[in-house]
C-alpha cells in the first residue's frame, strides 16, 4: 500500500499522461475518437451517480487502497477437488484424398469405451461435401482448415467430424508437427440431439499432419494427406 501511495503521489501525473498521448496522437495521425478509451482510462468520465459514470485510475486506486476489505458483491468460487486424472487418448491415424471434387480416404481412433472408429469420407461422400477446404485470413497467422466428414462404417455410418488445422505457411507438402492451434485437430461426433448437431470429443496433444501433395490457386482444396497423432478425450467425450 506504501509503494501504491508513493507511486500516485510521484509518478502517476494525469496532465503529463494525456498530454503524451495527445503527442503521439498527432504525431501520428489517429483520430480523436481512437483515443478516448485511455482518456477515460486515466481521467475518468461522467459524475458519480449517473449511469455513464467512469472513475479515474487514481480514484480506483485510492479507493482500493482505504478499504479494509472488498466492497460490493463477492463471488466465491465452487470448492471442489481437481481433476487429477490422466486425460484419456487415442491414436488417430488416416489417409486422405480430394481430388477434381471426389473426396475418399478414411481416420480412424477409438472411443474411450474401446470402440474402434474406422469413419470413411469415401461413404460420407454419397450425402455430403465430405472435405471442405476454407482459410481463415483473420487469424494471425493465417490458418487453413480442412473439415472431415466420415462415416463410421463398424457403427452404421454413424457421422463423425475431423477439423484440421494447418498454419497457411504449412500447407505444402511435407511433415508439419502439431503446434499450438495453428496445425492442429479437433474431433467432433454428429449428435443431432445437442445444439448444432455436433459434440466435441478431443483435441490433438501431439503428432504430425503429413501432406503429399495439395492444389494451388482454385484447386488449392485439393489435396493428399495422412495422419499421425495422439489426441486428447476432453469431459464431454469421456
Amino acid at each position: 500500500m506504501d509503494e501504491l501511495e508513493s507511486l500516485l503521489a510521484t509518478q502517476w501525473d494525469e496532465g503529463a499522461l494525456l498530454a503524451e498521448l495527445e503527442r503521439i496522437r498527432q504525431l501520428t495521425g489517429t483520430d480523436s475518437a481512437a483515443t478516448e478509451s485511455v482518456k477515460v482510462f486515466v481521467s475518468g468520465s461522467g459524475v458519480q451517480g449517473d449511469a455513464d459514470y467512469r472513475p479515474s485510475r487514481r480514484t480506483v486506486i485510492e479507493q482500493a487502497i482505504a478499504e479494509d476489505s472488498p466492497s460490493g458483491q463477492v463471488y466465491l468460487l465452487e470448492d471442489k477437488q481437481p481433476d487429477c486424472r490422466a486425460p484419456v487418448t487415442t491414436r488417430l491415424t488416416g489417409t486422405v484424398k480430394a481430388q477434381d471434387g471426389a473426396d475418399t480416404g478414411a481416420f480412424r481412433f477409438t472411443l474411450p469405451g474401446g470402440q474402434v472408429v474406422n469413419a470413411s469420407l469415401t461413404f460420407a461422400a454419397f450425402e455430403v461435401d465430405s472435405l471442405v477446404y476454407s482459410v481463415d485470413r483473420e487469424s494471425k497467422p493465417e490458418v487453413v482448415s480442412l473439415l472431415l466428414i466420415g462415416a463410421d462404417v463398424n457403427d452404421a455410418f454413424k457421422p463423425y467430424v475431423l477439423q484440421l488445422f494447418i498454419e497457411a505457411s504449412d500447407y505444402v507438402p511435407g511433415t508439419h508437427r502439431f503446434h499450438g492451434f495453428a496445425t492442429n485437430a479437433l474431433l467432433f461426433e454428429v449428435d443431432e440431439s445437442v445444439p448444432g448437431s455436433v459434440t466435441t470429443l478431443a483435441l490433438g496433444a501431439q503428432g504430425s499432419i503429413t501432406i503429399t501433395q495439395v492444389g494451388t490457386g482454385n484447386r488449392a482444396g485439393d489435396v493428399e494427406l495422412s495422419l499421425d497423432a495422439t489426441l486428447e478425450y476432453g469431459a464431454s467425450g469421456q
